[in-house]
């Protein structure tokens, strides 16, 4: 987990955004990073399909497996951080 910080770490620098998060649940062979940006400027569309692609390519050959990226923009850390006792349905 910690490599994968530092790949997207890496993919991020450069950019004026910061990640607020990240999750790498596996289903099966295959991985879906999730990556939660703030970003701090405006951001077209192609930026955000560009980072997703290289962060599918960068994650695959890191973590040796298919990869499935995606990208949220946030300005606000996700609902899990400010809750971390589990909650029950009702």
């Amino acid at each position: 987990m910690q490599r994968t910080r530092q790949v997207l770490s890496q993919e991020l620098s450069g950019l004026f955004l910061q990640m607020m998060d990240f999750k790498v649940p596996r289903l099966g062979r295959t991985a879906f990073v999730v990556v939660y940006i703030n970003p701090l400027e405006p951001l077209n569309s192609a930026t955000i399909d560009g980072l997703r692609h290289h962060i599918d390519a960068r994650c695959s050959m890191e973590l040796q497996r298919p990869v499935r990226a995606e990208v949220i923009l946030t300005m606000s850390p996700p609902i899990h951080w400010g809750d971390p006792e589990e909650q029950t349905a009702p």
